[in-house]
């Protein structure tokens, strides 16, 4: 009797299917890790995009008074509330820049007149700080132009999930001769 010795053997077989199946089990860990790290990355991107949107907010309204005459009358804490600042504009409604946490939901937001940016709820918010600084003797070297003050507003946001930094700041240069009526309460 002849053997034919062109065929694979059960021992040479299992091990064959065993390694397919360690390759497959650790290629499905890949992609299950490509998928949380593109879900974490596209929540952080839409909120990255909010925020940016309500500084670009923010910075159309205490930017017009350079452009479209004065507008901006001045910035003051709300009465009585953390992380809460009114702008208070000559032409138009005065808006509130306000952080805070929904007590029912524990959600946490950020709000400046209508728009509001929703934070994950294992969010920390610093204190939100307005500052005014003028950093320009008038010496008569640079004039009635320069734009010699500047208002900081910054606040501290640690999204804790993420272990990252998504920290709110602004600044905005303005000459304050041209607009001497500008009072920042701080």
């Amino acid at each position: 009797m002849i053997k034919n010795k062109k065929g694979f053997t059960v021992l040479e077989l299992l091990l064959a299917f065993s390694l397919a199946m360690i390759v497959i089990v650790y290629l499905f860990q890949i992609v299950s890790l490509v998928q949380i790290l593109y879900a974490d990355n596209q929540d952080k991107s839409a909120l990255l995009v909010k925020q940016n949107n309500l500084v670009e907010a923010i910075y159309q309204d205490i930017g017009m008074f350079e452009q479209k005459g004065e507008q901006l009358r001045g910035i003051a804490p709300c009465n009585g509330e953390n992380n809460c600042y009114i702008f208070q504009f000559f032409d138009q409604e005065d808006k509130t820049l306000k952080a805070y946490t929904n007590a029912s939901s524990g959600k946490k937001y950020i709000a400046y007149g209508n728009y509001v940016v929703e934070y994950p709820k294992n969010t920390t918010f610093g204190n939100l700080v307005v500052d005014r600084s003028s950093y320009l003797e008038s010496d008569g070297i640079y004039g009635d132009s320069a734009y010699d003050t500047i208002v900081h507003i910054s606040m501290p946001i640690t999204l804790n999930d993420y272990r990252e930094q998504y920290d709110l700041n602004i600044v905005y240069q303005y000459n304050s001769k041209n607009h001497p009526d500008i009072s920042i309460n701080v």
